[in-house]
């Protein structure tokens, strides 16, 4: 896989680099993951704040076209680039994990102080309720 950089245009408003580049390879269409770390050796930068946007190829051809964006620090990047929804949940559901926990521990605290109190309520209505089911039969 070979890449060239073809522009790199400085947007200093939202700290970044944007990177147009022209991409020849073998065999299928590289993956975003691959591009970033190609240009990530050609720029001498931190994969993490690279963010390729497009890969766009012509069909039958071996060559693609790929815009990209360096950003200056993970701050800027993390207020400005979008998270995907899949993303997202996966970092609710840790979340949640961790409290899932906690939550369980004192449920069964307040549940196990509870119980004797509803064990008890519970059976004077039961003993009230039979014998008028006897008494309507």
């Amino acid at each position: 896989m070979d890449l060239k950089i073809i522009e790199k245009k400085e947007e200093p408003l939202l700290s970044r680099t944007k990177i147009v580049s022209e991409m020849n390879f073998e065999a299928a269409t590289p993956s975003s993951k691959e591009v970033k770390s190609k240009i990530a050796s050609l720029l001498n930068a931190d994969e993490k704040l690279i963010v390729v946007k497009n890969i766009y190829t012509d069909f039958g051809f071996k060559k693609a076209d790929v815009s990209a964006y360096l950003y200056k620090d993970e701050k800027e990047m993390g207020i400005i680039e979008i998270k995907p929804k899949k993303a997202e949940a996966k970092e609710k559901k840790a979340e949640t994990k961790e409290e899932k926990p906690q939550a369980k521990e004192e449920k069964q605290k307040e549940s196990k102080e509870e119980k004797p109190q509803e064990k008890k309520a519970e059976a004077k209505p039961k003993a009230q309720e039979k014998p008028k089911d006897k008494a309507e039969k």
